[in-house]
């Protein structure tokens, strides 16, 4: 068995797997299985990984005896010792890739192949997609690419636009949808059957019937669909499997949206009005036209409130300097007004007001600003005890604080300098406060999650993880749809006879230029 190369530490070269087996049945005595799987593989940074899918080939492969082209294949005997006894695995097994064909006549006088284009239409085909999207005929033995596709960039737009392609991915959303409804019934029986392998083996064979026909994956493809979603899901599995439909499975995101609503939506309109307020003070600074700071090395320092409000006042005091002999420090009362010196000329009172409205607006704005990221964290917080305290109801929400407090007054004791100490004590004391508003909070909330509406929640978020790792493998699918077409664009897009001509037009323009200008007769 060939694996792929860098799967493991300290080498980079691929490995090789041997099994032997001495209780061979019959049917495979003097038989060999060799499989090459040093093909498929997920690259990684470090080092490259076998992906779900890679897993269950191999798996499928050794376990059913199975022969796939360029994969694997039953090897006689006989056939080993003819060639000496040599056990290279690609002399029996040979997945290199078919040379990518280059059509030279298409190269020069422009075309593209049919033979290249039959090649494709299978996956075409997948996607309810034919090929006339793309080409249109040239001759007998060629196509060119229809005359409104311009660029390359246009391929990837048609496909995404094209109904066959929404509906074929529309199709394989609503069947593993409607699988899902079915399989769900295992889940909830789950807390009672307690039996994860044979409810995985279940799923994986009921998923692969309800996709498989569909054309759209091979059996290999469906399981790694199936296997990602198994694994991001199955520490959940074990824990309802042992302790029930436990809320702390739940996200919180999960339980904002199902049970405060309100609450997430008056904190929406808190950050826009943030963001507004960010956006008229960003405005005002501007306005303000203030040379920015410049650090020791000469670089400009970032602009801060505080400096260009203290810049604009000083400039405000400085001009009225030349005025006064003795001036007090300018300040906006809160009317936006102020007393100027009757020695002042009106002009000069102007620009002096002037300076000091913008410093009284970058103020205010910032004043507002604070104060209402200052509502915001409070907001979040109070939603934050508020998904608790719906969690865990009166009892199990007290004894989520206390267990809180328990655990930092141990980080408390292992902690070696004060200051750490002292905000680990300031997050108990903060616990302590919460414990004063549990009635409260249980007011507002109303009834805790019942385990009806944990086990419908957990059931939601295992489905939203299927529809990632579904949505994840159809897009993949949907980007080699692409690439296959943008690989004849840069193949034979532009043909040799075309640049020539492109370069005899540009030749004859320059030559009409300098002819213009008298440097040529």
């Amino acid at each position: 068995m060939s694996l792929p190369p860098s799967l493991f530490y300290g080498t980079g070269i691929p490995a090789c797997a041997i099994v032997i087996n001495k209780n061979k049945p019959d049917a495979l005595r003097n038989k060999i299985l060799f499989i090459n799987a040093d093909a498929e593989y997920g690259e990684g940074k470090a080092q490259n990984f076998l992906r779900p899918e890679d897993i269950e080939k191999i798996d499928t492969a050794f376990s059913q005896q199975l022969e796939i082209p360029k994969y694997s294949r039953l090897v006689d005997l006989k056939e080993i010792e003819e060639n000496d006894f040599n056990l290279n695995i690609r002399r029996y097994v040979d997945n290199t890739p078919e040379p990518e064909p280059e059509d030279v006549r298409a190269h020069l006088i422009g075309g593209v192949p049919k033979s290249e284009v039959a090649t494709q239409e299978p996956f075409y085909h997948k996607f309810k997609l034919k090929r006339d999207v793309f080409f249109q005929e040239k001759d007998e033995q060629y196509y060119d690419f229809n005359d409104d596709l311009k660029e390359k960039a246009q391929i990837k737009e048609r496909t995404e636009a094209h109904s066959g392609v929404k509906k074929t991915l529309d199709k394989f959303r609503k069947e593993t949808d409607d699988w899902w409804k079915e399989a769900k019934d295992d889940f909830i029986n789950l807390e009672e059957e307690n039996n994860l392998p044979k409810i995985r083996l279940e799923l994986l064979g009921s998923f692969q019937k309800k996709l498989q026909p569909l054309e759209l994956f091979d059996r290999f493809q469906i399981a790694g669909i199936f296997v990602n979603w198994w694994q991001s899901i199955f520490y959940d599995l074990k824990t309802i499997s042992s302790y029930g439909w436990s809320v702390n499975l739940i996200p919180d995101a999960m339980i904002k949206k199902a049970f405060f609503q309100k609450e997430m939506d008056e904190l929406d309109k808190m950050e826009a009005h943030i963001s507004d307020l960010e956006g008229k003070l960003q405005e005002a600074m501007e306005a303000a036209e203030v040379e920015p700071e410049t650090d020791d090395d000469g670089n400009d320092v970032a602009i801060s409130v505080k400096y260009v409000t203290a810049t604009l006042t000083s400039s405000a005091n400085d001009l009225l300097s030349n005025y006064v002999d003795k001036p007090g420090k300018l300040k906006l009362e809160e009317n936006g007004s102020t007393k100027l010196p009757k020695e002042v000329p009106t002009k000069a009172q102007q620009e002096i007001m002037e300076y000091l409205s913008k410093a009284h607006q970058i103020s205010d704005l910032e004043a507002k600003l604070r104060a209402k990221k200052k509502s915001l964290k409070e907001q979040s917080l109070r939603l934050e005890d508020l998904v608790d305290a719906k969690k865990y109801g009166r009892d199990g929400y007290i004894n989520h604080l206390n267990a809180l407090i328990v655990l930092h007054e141990a980080e408390i004791a292992a902690a070696e300098k004060d200051p750490a100490k002292k905000k680990i004590q300031k997050e108990i004391d903060t616990l302590n406060a919460k414990k004063e508003l549990v009635e409260e909070l249980i007011s507002a909330i109303g009834q805790p999650i019942t385990d009806v509406e944990a086990r419908d929640l957990i059931l939601q978020k295992h489905h939203e993880v299927m529809q990632e790792q579904l949505n994840r493998y159809l897009n993949t699918e949907k980007r080699n749809l692409i690439f296959l077409a943008e690989n004849l664009w840069e193949k034979y897009a532009v043909s040799s006879q075309k640049l020539e001509n492109d370069l005899t037009d540009s030749l004859k323009e320059l030559n009409t230029f300098l002819i213009q200008l008298n440097y040529l007769n």
